[in-house]
């Protein structure tokens, strides 16, 4: 298992639409930003109880909750090495532990099922994944969603900015998929540094979950928000 981020670090999210990017990215890099990654393509699929309980967590504001997910980059459908992540929440602050699986594919959105199946049945083995084989095996694949990412940071590193845009969704609890043309900017630091307003004062704050929009957009959640 990953060695867990000790430190939890703050984000705040902000929702813009596509017609607002360039000025956005003028601004940042006249802010002293850099680019520090190729844009990439990550996938995530969401994994949930049969009560759906982190969905209700979200929506309900539980400050303290746990969401689990499995994460890999490039392609869907590629072989790739991918991780069982646990995005800890705690307040305003998140942090992140990992487990770490050799390369697997997912061939289809039909097979999402039965790939839990196989990565659960690794699992058992992994004495890595000890501690979180039982809650793991009480979970269901409720939600794929990829996205694009790209990566920026300040000039003395304090503070990390991602966007997300050309968001997709499938649900393999409805077999049903869409799209979302919002473009998603996200604000992490550290306790001790505040990011200026100079930069973020035009952006609205929003609490936004990209499992609780996919959800919402693929299921009959839709009816209850």
């Amino acid at each position: 298992m990953e060695k867990p981020q000790n430190k939890y670090r703050f984000e705040r999210k902000y929702i813009i639409q596509a017609e607002h990017l360039d000025v956005f990215l003028f601004e940042l890099l006249n802010h002293g930003y850099s680019e520090i990654f190729e844009q990439r393509q990550i996938n995530n699929i969401y994994l949930d109880d049969y009560d759906c309980t982190n969905v209700w967590d979200n929506i309900e504001g539980i400050s303290n909750r746990t969401k689990p997910r499995i994460r890999w980059y490039g392609e869907q459908f590629a072989d790739s090495k991918k991780t069982v992540e646990f995005k800890i929440k705690s307040n305003d602050v998140n942090r992140k532990e990992a487990i770490h699986l050799d390369g697997s594919q997912l061939k289809s959105f039909g097979d999402i099922d039965a790939y839990w199946d196989n990565i659960q049945t690794k699992m058992i083995t992994n004495k890595e994944a000890k501690f979180y084989t039982e809650k793991l095996f009480t979970l269901r694949p409720t939600l794929l969603n990829s996205y694009s990412r790209n990566y920026f940071i300040n000039a003395d590193e304090s503070i990390r900015i991602t966007i997300d845009q050309n968001l997709f969704y499938y649900s393999p609890l409805t077999y049903t998929e869409d799209t979302d043309t919002s473009i998603i900017i996200e604000i992490k630091y550290n306790s001790e540094y505040i990011p200026s307003n100079n930069l973020f004062g035009n952006l609205a704050l929003t609490k936004h979950s990209k499992y609780i929009k996919g959800m919402l957009m693929t299921s009959t959640f839709k009816a209850i928000y």
